[in-house]
């Protein structure tokens, strides 16, 4: 899999295609360089290879930096950022629940194979381009967000099952739903990304957002969400109405 650890020869370039988007790493001794080339995530192919030995043909924007490793892998992550799921108003009646299919574009991390986790990343990569989008439920204060649909393109790097419940005694009218991805974990399940199933409950005065945990024993786990305040979960007031 193109996330497997990768030893690093000296002074060669490696290069992964990963659903249109381009990521050029090489590593000389201590120092490494690295060369990401991004496209928008609607435009987003269905296939992802790599790495192979291969130099990027135009050198622009090179990251660079120093560390003494020779192993090392390239991490799919969720975003600090927030994304902010468009329904289009679609109901939900009291008492009832629905699942959604969604796909996420994963942040990069390039990161050595021992050491702490929070230590050892060498590069950092944003693949895809999404619409920045302010939230903001009051005139006086907002949320940047990721724009992302509901609707599936072929292509995705994370698969994610989303669970919507109505815990109120009205018809609710969802329009948009800002949601944290960070905390969820991300599994190689039979050749693919697959994160933990996140869950928005709609409460009286916003919704509250937490998640389950992917359950299957041939899932391997790749990162950890950051789950830290999670106990009683993350609420929030969104753009919701009741009819």
């Amino acid at each position: 899999m193109w996330w497997n650890p990768l030893n690093f020869k000296e002074a060669v370039w490696y290069y992964w295609h990963l659903a249109g988007a381009e990521v050029f790493i090489c590593r000389t001794g201590i120092f490494w360089q690295a060369f990401c080339r991004t496209i928008p995530w609607k435009q987003r192919e269905n296939f992802c290879t790599g790495p192979v030995e291969k130099a990027p043909d135009l050198f622009a924007e090179l990251q660079k930096t120093a560390l003494d490793c020779k192993t090392a892998s390239l991490c799919p992550c969720l975003p600090e950022k927030p994304f902010l799921l468009n329904l289009k108003g679609q109901k939900l009646f009291p008492g009832t629940e629905m699942t959604l299919d969604l796909e996420f574009p994963p942040v990069l991390r390039l990161t050595a194979a021992e050491g702490n986790s929070e230590q050892n990343t060498i590069f950092s990569f944003i693949l895809f381009e999404l619409k920045e989008t302010l939230y903001s439920p009051h005139t006086m204060d907002g949320t940047f967000c990721s724009s992302i649909s509901a609707s599936k393109l072929p292509g995705a790097m994370i698969n994610c099952s989303m669970l919507i419940r109505n815990r109120t005694k009205t018809v609710m009218e969802l329009d948009a739903i800002p949601f944290f991805a960070d905390m969820l974990s991300i599994y190689e399940i039979n050749g693919k990304l697959v994160s933990d199933t996140p869950v928005i409950d709609a409460i009286a005065n916003g919704f509250r957002m937490s998640y389950m945990n992917i359950k299957r024993n041939h899932g391997t786990i790749l990162v950890h969400g950051c789950k830290k305040g999670l106990s009683l979960g993350k609420q929030f007031f969104i753009n919701r109405k009741g009819l």
